[in-house]
């Protein structure tokens, strides 16, 4: 079973967060097994309901408020434990994703664009 983690900003009520719960919840079972990751809080957003209707499993890093490194930490260790094939990130996660990605050596990742990429990242994120 190949398993995929899925890291997103929220589980609010985004369309990014919705397109990535229904392709998660799409592509869920038989040989794919998925793990959506937040940094934000949740609790019955609609997108959380919707991961849960599909059975997928969430973790929330609680991040602070403002720049937070401690969600690096907290990140490379949800990766050292699920040990995934392939990381799937949408919205704006690159600057939390990079450090613990680079760390832990996971060899496929993929990012989703879900606006204009002049928008999507800024600086030398882009």
């Amino acid at each position: 079973m190949k398993k995929v983690l899925v890291f997103l900003p929220s589980l609010w009520s985004g369309g990014g967060e919705k397109i990535a719960v229904d392709i998660a919840g799409a592509l869920q079972g038989g040989e794919l097994d998925f793990l959506i990751v937040t940094y934000l809080d949740f609790e019955d957003t609609p997108a959380a309901l919707l991961a849960r209707k599909y059975g997928l499993r969430t973790v929330c890093l609680h991040k602070k408020p403002g720049f937070d490194p401690g969600i690096w930490v907290r990140l490379e260790r949800v990766i050292r434990e699920y040990m995934p094939d392939v990381i799937h990130a949408h919205l704006k996660v690159m600057q939390y994703l990079l450090p613990p990605l680079m760390r832990t050596r996971v060899k496929k990742c993929l990012y989703t664009v879900h606006n204009l990429a002049e928008k999507d990242a800024a600086g030398y994120m882009r």
